[in-house]
């Protein structure tokens, strides 16, 4: 049988002192109001209960006789009732239920009364100013919208009148309420004497006055702005339609307390309730904040903040809201991503796992991120190791972008910098790669041998794209055990016998000059190889592109690391037609101006030198910079004779004095390509019968070598 509460309403006497004072606000609150769960507010309507006022007569024992009303209900609106400071079992002699407005006149106040009427604590909250009340910054425009200057005006208005204002939707309406409740002087509580002109004096006197009743009220209030930071601002979201309870579960769950979203079952453990109670609890208050626009200006700044941040790790975006006076504490961004998602907001950030770590970065940025890993580990494959910054200029990542992809990359487990200034580095966990192969193939020539010569060795291969410094590539050999270094020499024990395949082009050189040698000269070289098998095109390649030849002087040449006898260069140079000085620059078989510019430290420093006329008159003008024939950010300039720019694509390449750098000239492209290799580079471009071959052919000669290096361990 289902009950009806029947609540008493007893006469008001004339006697009573107490009579013409107001109830408490919060016994006037309807039950619909108070957001109760479906089952707890049916069991109500049911039994007939509209407002707070009733529910607080009734005893617990009583309410359990209500049809549907169990154990879990009466705990629900006991904890309710406790909120607003109210208890079962109340006994309330003047209680009588509000009289509903008159539907004709919507905004008819529910009480009206005289400032006389009221005690000096009470006047003085009205007046208060809406921004003391430590309203939402959301509820303080539409106030100030609206001209509502004092708590005087405010609560004259009915919850119809608010919801009229511009921008005052439920939440706003609740939330402003729920303070007016806090407060003791709730809507509808009509002064029908109030006068915001002498409110205005009022306050002008008393602001004056640190002991005015007005100045020991706000004190009193202790009003910090919700908005002071990010934890409060996210807080006063949720307590504005949750209870304490539900709101501190949520903001565990959705991270919106700062230290992390957490899993629905962790959550239910510590409230003792099941993961799909706290998922239905969550999800039906995060429905109703969706509703709505709620301004955000903590979230807001938070999420610029870490979005000037990026790339970084968690911790490091939480480590910065704090030092920028957001969040109390590190924010784990976790909660920032929840809090896009339920106050619509775009997050505009992506996580990538680099080296078992969470990373945030841009999400327009995302795919360069990896991208840029990805070429790290490509050129670590195809040229031994990466320039840093030539790997930001062909990704387009900007000077200012630099130093974080700095800081990924030394959380990459994978990637290993070769030098203290972190310019050159290179993805590990590769057994070989091209610069290793090119090592081995001088180490099984000689197995001791000083970096300056290994360097300028390796650096004739044109599969080579890149020849790092002498200090990085020490850190190269010993990192992929191949040598140990010791006071700018290599040595090894370590036999290479595949380095050089039986029968390959390099093969043949290394046997002629070692019966032959240890040096010869060129006209003498050529005729031997030729009798072994080599054609001349082949012998030209191989010898100003193998790294196991060197240049001993113009036109000599011999294994690197020979043993020379004293002497034997100089008799040998006599019998070499050395007459002419090697020409600057030239025609090649190609049509383009080529230049041979020695590379000095003022050039590497400055990246401009002077050029002949020749040159100058030809090359005037702006020339997109190449390196292997892959264009590079930057732009060489021809003017005056004068040419500059070439700094950055020198040091990209790994150039250092002493080096030879051709410049090549292609006027239909507005190219200009740059080569690097030793002395005898400007010797080829001379002869024009042994030029730099073109892309198809550069590419017929790696099929050529692949099989000598396939073979390399």
């Amino acid at each position: 049988m289902r009950m009806t509460a029947e609540i008493p309403e007893p006469d008001e006497s004339a006697d009573d002192p107490e009579a013409g004072r107001p109830y408490p606000p919060d016994l006037a609150v309807k039950i619909d109001d108070l957001f109760l769960t479906v089952r707890a507010s049916n069991v109500l309507k049911n039994a007939g209960i509209e407002y707070v006022g009733d529910l607080v007569q009734l005893t617990e024992g009583w309410l359990l006789q209500f049809q549907n009303c169990g154990r879990k209900t009466v705990d629900e609106l006991r904890e309710k009732l406790a909120e607003l400071g109210l208890s079962f079992g109340m006994t309330l002699d003047r209680w009588k239920r509000p009289i509903p407005p008159d539907p004709s006149s919507a905004s008819a106040p529910e009480h009206t009364t005289t400032l006389a009427d009221l005690d000096e604590q009470t006047r003085t909250k009205l007046y208060l100013r809406p921004d003391e009340l430590g309203l939402s910054q959301r509820a303080r425009n539409v106030l100030k919208a609206a001209h509502i200057d004092f708590v005087g005006d405010l609560v004259g208005k009915t919850e119809r009148d608010l919801s009229r204002l511009d921008s005052c939707g439920r939440l706003t309406r609740l939330e402003i309420t729920n303070k007016l409740g806090e407060l003791g002087v709730p809507l509808g509580f009509s002064v029908s004497d109030w006068d915001a002109d002498a409110a205005t004096t009022i306050r002008e006197e008393q602001d004056s006055d640190a002991a005015s009743p007005i100045a020991s009220l706000r004190r009193s209030l202790n009003v910090i702005p919700p908005s002071d930071f990010l934890e409060d601002e996210l807080r006063s979201i949720f307590a504005s339609i949750a209870n304490v309870r539900d709101t501190d579960m949520a903001l565990k769950q959705l991270g919106w307390s700062g230290k992390g979203q957490r899993t629905l079952e962790s959550v239910g453990q510590e409230y003792s309730i099941t993961r799909e109670r706290v998922r239905q609890i969550v999800a039906r208050k995060t429905d109703e904040i969706r509703k709505e626009y709620v301004e955000t200006p903590r979230l807001d700044e938070a999420l610029s903040a870490i979005r000037d941040r990026c790339p970084a790790t968690g911790a490091e975006l939480a480590a910065e809201l704090r030092a920028r006076g957001i969040s109390k504490s590190d924010f784990d961004p976790t909660g920032l991503e929840t809090a896009c998602d339920v106050l619509q907001r775009k997050f505009r950030l992506e996580r990538v796992h680099i080296g078992g770590e969470k990373v945030y970065v841009v999400a327009e940025h995302a795919k360069k991120v990896v991208e840029f890993f990805r070429l790290c580990r490509r050129l670590t494959s195809s040229q031994g190791c990466a320039n840093f910054d030539a790997v930001c200029d062909e990704l387009h990542i900007g000077e200012a972008e630099r130093n974080r992809f700095r800081e990924l990359a030394a959380l990459e487990s994978m990637c290993e910098w070769l030098d203290k200034d972190r310019r050159w580095l290179f993805s590990t966990g590769l057994s070989r790669n091209r610069l290793s192969n090119l090592v081995a193939k001088v180490l099984s020539v000689t197995p001791h041998v000083s970096l300056t010569d290994l360097r300028r060795a390796v650096a004739r291969s044109r599969r080579l794209a890149a020849v790092p410094p002498v200090a990085v590539l020490a850190k190269f050999v010993e990192s992929f055990g191949l040598a140990t270094v010791s006071d700018g020499q290599l040595s090894t024990s370590a036999d290479f016998p595949d380095a050089i395949a039986a029968g390959s082009a390099e093969s043949i050189l290394v046997s002629v000059l070692r019966a032959h040698g240890p040096i010869l000269g060129w006209d003498r070289f050529q005729e031997l190889c030729m009798a072994a098998g080599m054609n001349p095109i082949t012998f030209g390649i191989y010898l100003s592109g193998s790294p196991i030849v060197a240049r001993v002087t113009r036109g000599i040449y011999s294994l690197v690391g020979a043993d020379i006898p004293p002497g034997a260069v100089e008799d040998l140079a006599r019998e070499v037609q050395a007459s002419r000085r090697p020409a600057e620059w030239g025609w090649s078989p190609r049509g383009t101006l080529w230049f041979a510019l020695p590379v000095t430290g003022t050039v590497l420093a400055a990246g401009s030198v002077a050029i002949p006329q020749f040159v100058a008159d030809i090359a005037e003008g702006e020339w997109k910079s190449c390196f292997d024939r892959r264009e590079l950010d930057g732009i060489v300039k021809c003017s005056n004779r004068f040419l500059w720019g070439l700094r950055r694509p020198l040091i990209n390449a790994g150039a250092e004095a002493g080096d030879v750098s051709v410049l090549e000239f292609d006027v239909s492209k507005r190219t200009v390509n740059i080569t690097l290799g030793g002395e005898e580079l400007a010797d080829m471009w001379e002869s024009g019968d042994i030029d730099i071959p073109p892309p198809e052919q550069a590419e017929s000669t790696d099929q050529f070598e692949e099989a000598s290096d396939d073979q390399v361990g």
